[in-house]
């Protein structure tokens, strides 16, 4: 069998009545061969490759618009990156308010505040983007090069968001606002994260429309308020999981004699005069300026359609299934094959045999299956090591100047564990593929994935098979899978499930 790779895979999904284009569409029936026409413009080898695990199906004169294709993260965002002046001798340093630098930063800030305020969701950011990159090149706010928190513009609704919740105040601060001789002369702000947004008006053409609500709309998305809740919390909960294990691994005895800021203060005091405050001002910002994860801004309404959830369940004893949930009605519909490792069938006195295939029809709850659902779409869109802004007085002893920008070593954290599989999740509503990507089970080192793993476990708990389904199950949900393995069980229990249960 050859090897297919994830661009061809792509296409076998867009060979389904799934994907790839503006609108959507309704799949009406099976057909026994597909219209040549339909796929002329396509990748025509990579398509009769795709189609042996896929069977044609009918397509309606509409198509589907683009699916999103939703792995463990989105790639990050590429933040505005100026290039800060930095003399090659003298320290850089607030510039005085009487000056003509002063004054023409000044005006640069205010114009900036104008053209946020006037932003709209759905506006074009590149002249904001532009705009803030030149502000941020200018020698009186220099001092913001210390920062590595820098904003993207990612979209309107995403940058006036950071401006209003602490963008604004950072800049000022670089300026050094009020005067010099004031009560807040040593008074500096660190910045916040830029955190994602997704608002009806800025993802028209996305395949998540028919669950995005307008950014300023107070009653849609009203059902799915107690989903936001619960998934902010999981966050939290997985935020402070993660925070203890990154903390048991540090070796630093700081960590338990002191608080960071007395800490931070001491270090910084014992390097040079010009490296003092960026010494510091790296030390607040790394241990104490506080950092969660963010799901991204908006309202939602409840996700409708199908949900399939397929993968390997399990370690030592495992089942690989293909469950397909219709989340209005919450009918659930599944083909799973278990077995153990031979060591452990050893043990329990087994003959060795795996068990054999099983199909599974039962009710699970809508609400819970919905609120799963919402949270796998919107996962890889959380912002992760998001920064709250904090606003601290600059010890005594520690001047506001740098000599040289100061660059910190990458570092990242993590963890793995034999336990953990991964599995794959693809959301079908209104005959469309609207987003697919993977899972990882039942946990991982990404608070995201983790929130949304509890929430798919939980909805799973609630599968009663007494209670019959309400609806019956498409054929066409369910398609046989590409698999670059031989062994992989999983287009045969997808075909089984569709071939037996499907209508």
């Amino acid at each position: 069998m050859a090897a297919l790779s994830p661009r061809r895979i792509a296409w076998a999904l867009c060979a389904l009545p799934l994907a790839c284009g503006a609108r959507p569409a309704r799949i009406e029936a099976a057909r026994p061969q597909r219209e040549p026409a339909l796929f002329a413009a396509r990748d025509t080898a990579a398509l009769d490759a795709a189609l042996r695990y896929a069977p044609p199906v009918e397509r309606a004169a509409r198509s589907c618009p683009a699916a999103l294709a939703l792995e463990d993260n989105l790639e990050a965002p590429e933040p505005v990156r100026p290039s800060w002046w930095s003399p090659p001798r003298g320290a850089i340093t607030r510039c005085p308010q009487s000056s003509a630098a002063y004054a023409d930063a000044r005006a640069r800030v205010d114009a900036l505040e104008r053209t946020i305020d006037a932003l709209r969701p759905g506006d074009d950011v590149s002249a904001v983007r532009a705009q803030l990159t030149a502000v941020l090149e200018h020698r009186c706010l220099a001092l913001g090069s210390i920062d590595d928190e820098l904003p993207a513009a990612l979209t309107a609704h995403s940058i006036e968001q950071w401006w209003t919740e602490g963008g604004e105040g950072w800049v000022d601060d670089l300026l050094g606002e009020p005067a010099s001789n004031g009560p807040f002369a040593r008074y500096v702000s660190f910045a916040p994260t830029e955190q994602r947004s997704l608002v009806l008006e800025e993802q028209q053409g996305s395949a998540l429309v028919d669950i995005l609500c307008p950014a300023e709309s107070e009653a849609c998305g009203r059902e799915t308020a107690p989903f936001a809740l619960r998934f902010r919390e999981l966050l939290r909960g997985r935020d402070a999981i993660e925070r203890q294990r990154r903390e048991a691994r540090l070796d630093d005895p700081r960590r338990d004699e002191e608080d960071w800021r007395e800490a931070c203060e001491r270090t910084a005091r014992a390097r040079p005069t010009d490296q003092r405050y960026a010494t510091w001002r790296q030390c607040i910002s790394e241990h104490e300026q506080q950092r969660q994860s963010a799901p991204p801004s908006g309202y939602f309404r409840a996700p409708t359609g199908w949900l399939i959830v397929q993968g390997r369940r399990g370690h030592h004893s495992y089942c690989d299934s293909v469950r397909a949930v219709h989340l209005a009605s919450g009918a659930s519909f599944e083909a799973r094959q278990c077995s153990a490792m031979a060591f452990v069938r050893r043990f329990r006195g087994d003959a060795g045999q795996e068990r054999g295939l099983e199909l599974r029809t039962g009710t699970a709850s809508a609400t819970a299956m919905q609120e799963a659902t919402l949270a796998m779409v919107l996962a890889p869109f959380v912002t992760r090591d998001a920064r709250a802004q904090i606003g601290l007085e600059v010890p005594a002893g520690i001047a506001l100047r740098y000599g040289a920008p100061q660059f910190g070593g990458l570092s990242a954290s993590g963890w793995y564990s034999s336990d953990q599989s991964t599995l794959r999740w693809s959301w079908i509503s209104s005959g469309c593929l609207r987003a697919h990507g993977t899972l990882r089970w039942p946990e991982s080192a990404d608070p995201a994935n983790s929130a949304a793993a509890h929430l798919l476990a939980v909805a799973e708990a609630t599968f009663d098979e007494a209670q019959s389904p309400t609806v019956a199950l498409p054929r066409w949900v369910v398609p046989s899978p590409a698999s670059e393995h031989e062994d992989d069980p999983q287009p045969a229990l997808a075909a089984a499930l569709s071939e037996r249960l499907g209508q």
